[in-house]
């Protein structure tokens, strides 16, 4: 049936519970029963929606289905076609992308089923990591400029050039109902929203280095950065090595926000949208001159990327997202971003497993071996009113999936510690030093709905304090087989001339062997069995009898890794 046909049209805007912005899985189907039948069927994820009688406009032997968006900017991920109960899937732009990088170099994970084809007796597990005993790293109450609040709703990078890490995060001196702070000379509100640096070695030891750039209460004693205009709050931090001009070094995207006071303390700037900021050490900056940059407010921790295969800085907040949902953006420049569009969101699943109104407060986000893997921070609203962390991946920053079986990565600390209500995560929470992740952020003892305790009662008590926890490289989910052997059996990838395979395996308690397959899935000569891997390896050369590990001849091939108790992290080509 012809576009013009309006017969052929189907009203969406109706729907219940249907979002446009989000992914969606539309299906249409043949339903004829008889000759001169060409009534077909829509369903939009698995519920059938309508059922449209078609027309006769066959050419020949020729029949032909269509399906198009006649309002919006809509993108296909992936199409399928299946004739007579069979057919073949044709390949999706993830598969595609996921065979490019793994040629690449780039370690394939096990978040997702883009590149497996088959498996058995092996199961996914989800890995939590392991926090740091000394936890917390950063304390509120450690600097009389952080006495309210120490939040990582800021950023934690490794700089491998200098082998440091470096943290920005939020300082808030005071409790809203305490006496003015003075910045410069210049009042303040108490809670005012400052930007702290801090640095380390190690990422477990901090120092709070003497900056001497802000006059606090009269002192430039402390960490402060010269930052924002006004309160800055989810500043998401980028180091960008590779930018001509040494003063855009570091990049920043924040909501930028004034706050008016009882007292009537003037603000420098009425604002209420995301702002960018530059810098060529990332203490001293400068603000853009155009902000706002984005003219929507966000009031969570804020994500940027720079993603290096679609040659775009990428943004993630709530900014346009109608709520606690992710909504992103992108920009060729840091300066002129894209019109914002929701992404992610909590979804009826999540509610059933709970209860109440869960909803996404935030999400770390960080480009990991080529795949954007996110930290959603679940709000359990209305049911245990705490904060915990799962994990999602997607393969172009757009189309998102939970990861792990949304069990949680995270937990919340016993009642009453430090991390016992409330958690969130650092922009790009996951930095790699050797075969180490270190996953940073924040802590808040009470939950989400609490009443917060008088400082006069309980002087120790803080908004925040800032922790870390630690996971093996690659380490968020495995293929685990148990005495029964296993096996999982790759798609077809391509194997570039000169690499030799590695994996990321733990078969402390039994092995691993690798098999080469052909396109057709036949064992390729000389390929069929790899020299036993036994042991824990993080990176760890797949060797076959007369190889001595080199690649087969043949480029396009399958992997089925065979596992005996044993857990499959990864595989690359190096």
């Amino acid at each position: 049936m012809g576009p013009d046909v309006v017969a052929s049209h189907v009203d969406l805007s109706g729907l219940p519970k249907f979002d446009a912005r989000a992914a969606n899985r539309y299906v249409v189907r043949w339903v004829t029963q008889a000759a001169n039948d060409y009534r077909f069927e829509l369903s939009i994820n698995g519920k059938t929606i309508a059922k449209l009688a078609g027309e006769n406009r066959v050419d020949g032997k020729d029949v032909s289905i269509g399906f198009e968006f006649r309002r919006g900017t809509h993108r296909v991920s992936q199409v399928a076609w299946r004739l007579n109960q069979g057919g073949k899937v044709v390949v999706s732009p993830e598969s595609r992308e996921a065979v490019d990088r793994i040629g690449m170099g780039f370690r394939e994970l096990f978040l997702d089923d883009v590149m497996v084809a088959r498996t058995a007796a092996v199961q996914r597990v989800l890995h939590q990591p392991t926090k740091y005993p000394r936890n917390p790293v950063i304390r509120h109450h450690q600097r009389p400029w952080q006495k309210f609040r120490a939040q990582l709703y800021g950023t934690v990078l490794y700089i491998p050039d200098e082998k440091l890490f470096k943290m920005w995060y939020l300082a808030g001196p005071r409790f809203p109902d305490e006496a003015a702070i003075s910045l410069d000379g210049k009042p303040r509100i108490p809670n005012f929203q400052l930007l702290a640096y801090a640095e380390s070695r190690d990422g477990l030891n901090w120092t709070l280095p003497d900056l001497g750039l802000v006059s606090f209460n009269g002192s430039r004693h402390n960490n402060l950065c010269r930052f924002s205009r006004e309160n800055a709050e989810g500043v998401a931090v980028i180091y960008d090595r590779h930018d001509p001009d040494p003063k855009r070094r570091y990049k920043a995207i924040y909501w930028e926000h004034s706050v008016r006071s009882p007292d009537k303390i003037p603000v420098a700037v009425d604002i209420n949208a995301m702002s960018v900021s530059f810098s060529a050490d990332g203490k001293d900056w400068t603000n853009h001159p155009g902000n706002p940059v984005i003219p929507q407010p966000s009031d969570t921790g804020h994500q940027a990327v720079w993603d290096p295969f679609r040659k775009v800085y990428v943004a993630y907040g709530r900014f346009g997202a109608g709520g606690r949902r992710i909504a992103r953006s992108e920009s060729p420049d840091f300066i002129n971003w894209s019109p914002s569009q929701m992404v992610f969101a909590a979804d009826g699943i999540d509610k059933k497993s709970r209860g109440g109104h869960p909803q996404f407060y935030g999400m770390g986000t960080t480009i990991y071996e080529g795949t954007y893997i996110g930290l959603p921070w679940m709000f359990w609203e209305n049911s245990s009113n705490r904060l915990d962390v799962q994990l999602a991946s997607s393969r172009d920053g757009i189309h998102w999936r939970r990861a792990g079986g949304r069990k949680t990565l995270i937990p919340n600390g016993k009642k009453g510690t430090w991390d016992g209500g409330c958690i969130f995560t650092a922009a790009q929470p996951l930095q790699v030093k050797g075969d180490t992740i270190y996953i940073y952020y924040s802590g808040l003892s009470l939950d989400h709905e609490e009443d917060r305790p008088s400082r006069r009662e309980r002087p120790e008590y803080g908004e925040s304090s800032i922790g870390v926890a630690t996971l093996r490289r690659d380490g968020f989910v495995s293929m685990r087989a148990g005495k029964t052997p296993g096996h999982v059996l790759t798609r077809v990838l391509k194997w570039p001339a000169g690499r030799r395979l590695h994996v990321n395996v733990d078969a402390s308690k039994g092995q691993l062997r690798v098999a080469v397959l052909d396109g057709d899935g036949q064992p390729l000569a000389g390929f069929k069995h790899s020299r036993v891997v036994s042991g824990d390896h993080t990176d760890v050369a797949i060797r076959w009898p007369r190889s001595d590990g080199k690649g087969p001849s043949t480029r396009l091939v399958q992997l089925r890794f065979e596992l005996t108790d044993a857990d499959l992290y990864s595989y690359w080509l190096k």
